[in-house]
């Protein structure tokens, strides 16, 4: 039987009252769930205000940068403007179409656009008739500019400039050919307006190994090999081409750095590589002991492989070294050793003069072979 005064009276006073505590603790939470949203609403407004104001400095910052750089561009304009004024006060307000009169040795008068004699911008010749120098450059009793050369030397270089002002790249102007008496002056006349390398260049002497192994010194243009083993077990080729001539030519040096050994027909050998530009690298070009054509006995496939034969009289041992230069002209390849001895072979077919590169092969370590030009 159920306990007496236990019913739903009482169900519904328990509720009353734990409903109005629950009500209280609900608005409690309540309220503090709010003042928590409240302060994280705050936070998140202080930390965008916070943002704002850095990323209005960092725009800040970018305008006034790029105002500085547009001052400087504009003040970098304004130099480069005043340069120019001061060049154009400089030269006298004359122009490269201007054109000179001449008094060459006292003894030839000639007129020459100021463009051919200044061609050559970092010349001593250049910078005579830039027209910065105009007022202190002599002049003769009819006001003509006075070249104190005579000539004889000084029109074949006159004649090159104007030459070399229309010059086809495919076809290179060749230097004056001066009789053997004046090259001496000439050469003299040249190195006084700094014109050598323009008539002459010289080549950068880079070596490029094309098999075996190979020393190349870039600073001093030679080569060496590491070890001895077999006959032409290294070779180089000549990087560089020589665009001076339609002729390609090289000037070499060859050195014996052992006073007691030998000279061999292979000490060093010589031939040529097709290759399709000046710039290509050694690995777009092949080469092998096939493409050598003399050595210094004559012509490499009648001694090879057994040309380690002592030269004897042909080259004493004393000698330490000599001077080969080498050229191609009408399909040979001509050798000329210390200026006097000649050895020629005929082109292999397909290998054309005006694209190919120089292949040095070297049998000892104790022969240097160096790039004069």
């Amino acid at each position: 039987m159920a306990p007496q005064g236990h019913g739903p009276q009482t169900s519904e006073a328990l509720h009353q009252a734990f409903s109005k505590h629950v009500e209280v603790a609900l608005s409690d939470l309540q309220s503090i769930i709010n003042v928590e949203v409240e302060r994280c609403r705050k936070e998140l407004i202080r930390e965008a205000a916070v943002r704002q104001q850095q990323a209005d400095a960092e725009w800040t910052k970018l305008l006034s940068e790029r105002k500085t750089l547009q001052q400087e561009k504009d003040a970098l304009v304004m130099r480069e403007e005043a340069l120019e004024r001061e060049k154009a006060l400089l030269q006298g307000n004359r122009g490269p179409s201007d054109v000179l009169d001449l008094n060459v040795g006292g003894q030839t008068f000639c007129s020459v656009r100021r463009a051919t004699l200044s061609m050559v911008e970092n010349s001593g010749l250049g910078s005579m008739f830039s027209g910065r120098w105009e007022s202190s450059l002599e002049r003769d009793s009819a006001g003509r500019i006075f070249v104190d050369f005579p000539p004889e030397i000084f029109m074949p270089l006159v004649d090159f400039l104007r030459q070399k002002c229309i010059e086809d790249p495919a076809n290179p102007v060749e230097p004056p050919n001066m009789p053997p008496e004046r090259m001496a002056a000439f050469k003299r006349m040249l190195a006084y307006y700094g014109l050598v390398d323009t008539l002459w260049p010289r080549p950068e002497g880079k070596w490029e190994t094309a098999w075996g192994h190979m020393l190349i010194s870039d600073e001093d243009r030679a080569i060496t090999v590491t070890a001895q083993r077999d006959t032409y077990q290294a070779a180089a080729f000549n990087a560089q081409r020589l665009w001076r001539s339609p002729h390609p030519l090289w000037r070499l040096h060859v050195t014996k750095t052992r006073s007691d050994a030998p000279w061999y027909y292979d000490s060093v050998a010589f031939g040529l590589v097709s290759m399709v530009n000046s710039s290509a690298l050694a690995t777009d070009r092949h080469a092998s002991v096939s493409d050598l054509i003399l050595n210094l006995r004559g012509d490499v496939r009648e001694d090879f492989p057994n040309a380690s034969i002592d030269l004897g009289g042909g080259m004493p041992a004393e000698q330490c070294s000599l001077d080969i230069e080498i050229r191609m002209r009408n399909r040979q390849f001509v050798l000329e050793f210390n200026g006097r001895e000649h050895m020629t072979e005929t082109l292999p077919p397909g290998l054309q003069e005006s694209s190919c590169c120089l292949l040095v092969a070297v049998t000892y370590p104790w022969i240097s072979v160096k790039l004069l030009a």
